[in-house]
């Protein structure tokens, strides 16, 4: 069986190397000349980097990002809260962020696709994709035709697969611009502090970059739905809002080395597959860029896919396994783009109410504890579950199947977790339908896991996803269990 890729973008890339360490060929086209050298993400969240070294994608990128150890956030020209990211993260038991470029995630990532095997084919666009009974059959931009048995559109906000599968994807924007830039500037704070600035005017917010001197800017502003602005007049208007927002009227502001401005969309997809075709990441979901999620939530979207797809095309499992995706993903998507709504409109609002809230209450809210830990989980991605899912155990005591499994080692194979004495027939059963599977024998486990692919706990020995309980060595009821996740029996 085929599977083209479209769009050679952090979800595009992870899916397509999370396929190929699967054992299953794959195809990714991106209608762009080349890879991309700037972009707006710049933060992978710690579920972003688990993935990324599941798959042997993260390489040397925590070496090259910048470790963010503080957010501070200023209002009217005074700090109104400090949150110590780095120890947050730490006592939740969580690794960190990383602060870098989306072009240097999908740089490493496209390495690791060259290890594979892989590449990706650049300058070659889908046109059309018509679906049949036996696959779709695609035209190209080169003027090429051909049939492929699956086609997933990781092809952004127009996505042209969403097009072809006739998804609806509705949503709003919000009025505010948002201008950015890369700077060289003299300004002497320390590199391991993200700062936002809070103002009657909007928001200003700077971020370190590799290197000396380099910061990013964003501001946001109100446009005229036909203004345009040149680079020259974003610095411009940037340098301005460093000045009137920040307060740092002694800075100087320099050369740019890359120089945007977006818009902020809200749009969530109605379905995520339609028979042949699926889509995932940006195709899927878009929203706003506060709080470092967007990049996050596609390279799960992909990670979610991969092992499903892997398990269709190998002939392992009935396509209708392709349904989960949607039904684990999506209300992660719907989630994301309510919090960073949420984060959006209190930042961006002019009221003079939300105003005050912003300045005196949320700075009381941000330093309760259990408030910081709540944001460091959600933020991270790490506590994501699927327990609520059609392969989830529902709402129960300790960790069901759907959670996320901590400590785990990076793999892409299926694992089994348990005493030594107990794991030899699960492991049998799991090897009877998948081949591969890491076994590992934590000290004072009493239970056998089976933990999937993406490190989300599939079944246990008290528990099934369907409530079955084991029976003597736990080996029959997980066999019912694959027979009925899988749609197959063997």
């Amino acid at each position: 069986m085929s599977v083209l890729v479209v769009g050679a973008g952090p979800a595009g890339l992870t899916l397509a190397c999370a396929l190929l360490t699967q054992g299953v060929e794959v195809r990714i086209i991106d209608r762009a000349d080349g890879p991309a050298r700037t972009s707006r993400a710049m933060v992978v969240q710690p579920r972003g980097v688990e993935v990324l070294q599941r798959i042997g994608a993260l390489a040397d990128l925590p070496e090259r990002a910048i470790g963010v150890h503080t957010m501070a956030i200023h209002a009217d020209g005074r700090r109104i809260a400090t949150i110590g990211v780095a120890d947050l993260f730490r006592r939740n038991g969580i690794r960190p962020p990383l602060l870098i470029s989306q072009a240097d995630v999908e740089a490493a990532l496209r390495r690791r696709l060259d290890d594979l095997g892989g590449r990706v084919e650049w300058a070659t666009g889908l046109e059309q994709a018509v679906q049949r009974d036996d696959g779709v059959t695609i035209e190209l931009s080169s003027g090429a035709s051909q049939r492929v048995d699956w086609l997933i559109g990781c092809d952004g906000a127009h996505s042209t697969v969403r097009e072809a599968a006739g998804i609806g994807f509705p949503g709003s924007s919000v009025n505010e611009h948002f201008l950015l830039a890369d700077v060289h500037t003299d300004f002497s704070g320390d590199r391991e502090t993200t700062r936002t600035w809070v103002h009657h005017d909007g928001l200003l917010a700077m971020f370190p970059l590799p290197g000396n001197d380099l910061w990013r800017l964003i501001a946001d502003v109100t446009l005229a739905d036909d203004e345009r602005l040149s680079d020259t007049e974003i610095l411009d208007r940037l340098r301005h809002a460093v000045v009137e927002r920040a307060g740092l009227d002694d800075v100087r502001i320099g050369s740019a080395d890359w120089v945007s401005n977006f818009r902020i969309s809200e749009r969530l997809a109605e379905r995520y597959r339609n028979g042949r075709l699926l889509i995932i990441g940006d195709a899927a979901h878009i929203h706003s860029p506060l709080g470092g999620q967007g990049m996050n939530t596609g390279i799960g979207d992909a990670e979610n896919l991969a092992w499903k797809l892997a398990l269709v095309v190998q002939g392992r499992a009935d396509p209708s396994l392709l349904d989960t995706v949607e039904a684990e993903r999506r209300p992660i998507a719907k989630e994301v783009i309510a919090s960073t709504r949420l984060v959006t409109r209190l930042g961006l609002a002019r009221n003079p109410v939300v105003g005050a809230v912003r300045k005196f209450v949320l700075p009381r809210i941000a330093a309760i504890g259990f408030v910081q830990n709540m944001i460091a989980e959600r933020a991270s991605q790490m506590r994501v579950t699927y327990r609520s899912g059609p392969l989830g155990g529902g709402n129960r005591k300790g960790l069901s199947p759907g959670d996320p499994v901590p400590d785990l080692e990076p793999t892409t194979d299926w694992t089994v977790r348990g005493p030594a004495h107990a794991v030899a027939p699960h492991v049998a059963a799991l090897q009877k339908r998948f081949g591969a599977v890491t076994v590992a024998a934590p000290p004072k486990l009493r239970e056998v896991l089976v933990v999937r692919p993406d490190g989300h706990l599939a079944w246990h020995s008290g528990v099934t996803a369907r409530g079955v309980t084991a029976r003597g060595d736990g080996s029959t009821s997980l066999d019912a269990w694959l027979d009925e996740m899988l749609g197959k029996s063997v």
